[in-house]
């Protein structure tokens, strides 16, 4: 069997995941010294919750293909 998922949803979460994680990259790159000094940089929400919605969007495009 072959898994195929719905192209264009799978296409679409692809973009929206590349541009969100351009978004992660600006939040770096803006103040990179705060890395070093806070536990709780806002650029690391943003990476658990871009790999969450990756993983449910992926899903979500081969349940519904």
């Amino acid at each position: 069997g072959h898994l195929t998922g719905n192209r264009p949803f799978l296409i679409g979460l692809g973009l929206f995941l590349a541009s969100w994680g351009v978004y992660i990259c600006y939040l770096i790159l803006r103040k990179p010294e705060s890395l070093a000094v806070d536990e709780n940089h806002i650029s690391w929400k943003h990476m658990y919750l871009l790999m969450m919605a990756a993983q449910v969007g992926v899903a979500v495009g081969y349940g519904v293909g």
